[in-house]
This record gives C-alpha cells, structure tokens and sequence, in this order.
C-alpha cells in the first residue's frame, strides 16, 4: 500500500505514530492503531505497555527512515548496527548474528558483504546505506515494512533497484510492505492499493490502477495532473495545471470547516463549507468529496 500526498500532508508523522515513535511535544495522539497479530487476533498498538511495544518493533513491524544518513550512526560500522539489531530480536550470540549480518547485506543487494560490514556510513554511497538501512529493518523478520520515502535524495537508476529489492523482498520474505512517496511514479510502479492524504486526513483511497487512471477527488486529480505527459500540446497541459489553485498545505495548527482542500480546490462550492464524509465509490474505493460523481 502506499501513502501518497504533499510535504506536510501528514504521512510521516502518521507512520511515526503508528511506531509509537512520535515526540509528544511534537502532537497529541489520539484514536487506535488496531494490529492483527500472527495467530489472528486485533491488538491495539496505542493501548500496549510500553515494554510490549518494544518487541513488536523491530520484530513484527519495523521501519525505514528517511534520510539513511540522519539514521545511521556515523561512529559506528554499518555491521555492528545490524548486528545490534539481531542480538536485540533474535537473542543470537556475536558471532550468529555476524553471520546473518553478511547475509542480510547480501540478501539487500551489497557485494563484498564481509568488507562492507566493517565501513562506517560515510565510506559508503548512498544507494549502499539506503541498502544498509533495508538489512535492519529486517535484521528483525518483520511481517510489516513501513518504508519512509525510501528513494528520497537517490538517482533514478538507484531508485529503480531499491523499488526493484523491495518488490523481491515482498515475495521471498512473504512481507507486507506500506511505502510513504510524494512520487506517483513510484505508486505506479509498485502500490497494489493507494491512500492519499491532504492536510493530516484521507481523502481519496482505492486500487492503484483504478484511483491513477479515474481519480475521484479533487486532490489526487491535481497531483496526476502535475507529471508531465509526453503526449499533451502545450494548452492540454495548462488545463490539467488549472485544476488546482496555486497555494500550499495547511499547517497543522490551522483549524479547519469543511472540506480542507476547498481553498485550492476549481471545483469548490458553498456545500464544501459542511463537513466532508467519506463515500464509498466502489467497491473497495472511498472519496472524501460532495462531487466525486462528476469527478467519476
């Protein structure tokens, strides 16, 4: 699945606080995170100890951040964090979890694992600590990868063989994956379903192929319509930009009536000034949008 909106449209700081991992100073928490464990059972992340928390992370669900040079830990080599990890989740002695360290960088795509493991993060590219920070998220076996815009500040052709590894990873490892973009080239690529999110709420959700040929809000139109198509004149294209007013994501501490895009919205009317709910459009397809049969 993937999460897809603007800078500021909330996914980070919701994935964070899925984790448990958002700074109270930050914002206040509310509401649950409902995670269905191995034997099938619904556990409420936000009502846990904090102690019972802990071995969830990392080994049923972990995370890759970022920025995987803000991550990693610039006095220590990339092998030793994974290891830290392994010793963690897995209770393995020093030299079982060096072991599966070379094999975790192997696994993720790192030739010559063994002289890898001994770098520190500054001695390696960035495509290579985006790889390191791939092998700790498993270091653990989680069943949930939550990846953080994880081909953020890498080349198109590193990109490519990251989405590629996760796309491999999600079929050997039996692994779910749900990957925070701002690049629907990206949801296109790999996203079986997409949810997209404007000012801190959902406001479009539904299959990937669906909701990127046939969006029903507003908001997901305005973001297709700003990648470029080859085949568009000039006229074609400055119609799919006047979709949308110019103007920015509301800030957090905005209070808000009605529907929170309305502002930059060309379809905008009196009735958005209400409340939005969220209309089931299909099957498996939602909208938060008064219009979203015009949009259809």
């Amino acid at each position: 699945m993937a999460v897809v909106g603007e800078s500021g449209s909330g996914k980070s700081v919701t994935m964070l606080s899925v984790m448990g991992l958002l700074d109270r100073q930050t914002a206040e928490v509310t509401g649950d995170v409902h995670y269905f464990d191995g034997n099938g059972q619904t556990r409420n992340l936000r009502r846990m100890p904090r102690r019972e928390l802990d071995r969830i992370r990392g080994r049923e669900i972990a995370m890759i951040f970022q920025d995987a040079t803000a991550s990693l830990n610039p006095l220590i080599r990339v092998g030793e964090q994974i290891a830290e990890t392994i010793r963690l989740h897995a209770g393995a002695d020093r030299q079982e979890a060096w072991r599966r360290t070379v094999q975790l960088l192997e696994d993720v795509g790192i030739a010559a694992a063994e002289q890898r493991a001994r770098s520190y993060p500054h001695e390696l590219s960035g495509g290579m600590r985006q790889r390191v920070m791939i092998a700790i998220a498993l270091a653990g076996e989680p069943r949930l990868l939550i990846a953080d815009e994880p081909t953020t500040a890498l080349d198109v052709t590193i990109q490519t063989q990251i989405l590629n590894l996760l796309e491999q990873l999600k079929r050997d490892r039996d692994l779910s994956i749900l990957i925070v973009t701002h690049d629907l080239g990206v949801v296109a690529e790999v996203a079986d379903r997409v949810v997209v999110m404007y000012a801190g709420e959902i406001v479009e959700s539904g299959a990937a192929g669906d909701l990127l040929q046939r969006p029903r809000h507003p908001y997901t139109a305005a973001l297709l319509a700003c990648l470029p198509q080859i085949d568009w004149d000039a006229a074609a294209q400055t119609a799919a930009y006047e979709r949308a007013k110019p103007g920015t994501v509301p800030t957090i501490d905005e209070t808000f009536t009605g529907c929170r895009f309305r502002a930059r919205c060309a379809m905008a009317r009196a009735t958005c000034e209400r409340d939005v709910p969220m209309f089931e459009t299909g099957p498996g397809w939602t909208s938060r949008c008064f219009f979203w049969e015009e949009m259809a």
